[in-house]
Formats: structure tokens, C-alpha cells, sequence
């Protein structure tokens, strides 16, 4: 899979990619890469932010969860109250 590199959109879908393999860490990084290119990019917060939870790093998600929040945009509205409820999950861990 060629990426290009500076395509925020490439670089988390490839992480979706690895995180549906069970591949968190490597998902992670890809998840990184997006959000270096595109730092208010909302669906790959809420994707590290599951990666991170998948892997038991529950207090590392904690705060992708809430810029996923902070950065979501309108068509994402849904996916805020999930968020929400996420991070009233593992705010109670």
C-alpha cells in the first residue's frame, strides 16, 4: 500500500486498517501521523482513543476521547455522545 505522505485521510485509514487486525501499536502510529498532518482531525482522535482503550491503555485514551470532543465536526455529532459515554467508562476504571 503506497501512502501518500502527506495525506492525513491515507494515514488513518491505514491505522483503521491495523486496528481491525488487532494491530494497536502499529494503528497508533498511523493514527500519530494523521493527526501530525491534520491536528484537528476529529476521527483520528476518537481512533487512537480506541486503539489505545483496545490495548488496555485506558488513561492514554482518556484524552484523545475528549479532543475528539472538542474538534468534532457537525456530521460527527452522533459520535459525541459515544465519546462521552467512553470517557465516562474509563474515567471510572
Amino acid at each position: 500500500l503506497d501512502i501518500d505522505p502527506d495525506d492525513a485521510l491515507a494515514w488513518h485509514n491505514k491505522g483503521l486498517a491495523l486496528a481491525n487486525m488487532k494491530k494497536y501499536m502499529e494503528a497508533i502510529a498511523c493514527f500519530d501521523k494523521a493527526l501530525k498532518l491534520s491536528p484537528d482531525y476529529d476521527m483520528a482522535y476518537f481512533s487512537r482513543g480506541a486503539a489505545l482503550a483496545s490495548s488496555g491503555k485506558y488513561s492514554e485514551a482518556i484524552p484523545c476521547f475528549e479532543q475528539f470532543i472538542r474538534y468534532a465536526k457537525p456530521e460527527h455529532a452522533s459520535m459525541v455522545q459515544e465519546a462521552q459515554q467512553i470517557l465516562r467508562q474509563l474515567k471510572g476504571r
